[in-house]
């Protein structure tokens, strides 16, 4: 508890995607955040274009692979931000 969130999505049991963070104490001062995911077991979005335009999968994944960067790069900073404003 209060150092390590995650979700599954869509369903629990069989989701799309999970995603987690996790805060590290190293004893500094200063706290690490590490963050996760994970495609599947569950089809998602991204499966069902890659099956529709198998030999599009390269550029597909190519572009979800930016998309989630983007993502977690902003969220990160909204973390930090947050974090940053409380101290």
């Amino acid at each position: 508890p209060l150092h390590e969130f995650a979700w599954a999505v869509a369903d629990a049991d069989n989701p799309t995607s999970t995603w987690w963070y996790v805060f590290d104490d190293p004893g500094d001062g200063t706290v690490v955040l590490r963050h996760g995911g994970r495609m599947g077991p569950a089809p998602s979005g991204l499966s069902i274009a890659i099956e529709a335009m198998p030999d599009k999968e390269e550029r597909i994944v190519a572009r979800r692979l930016d998309e989630w960067r983007a993502n977690i790069e902003a969220t990160l900073a909204r973390i930090k931000a947050l974090a940053e404003a409380s101290a």
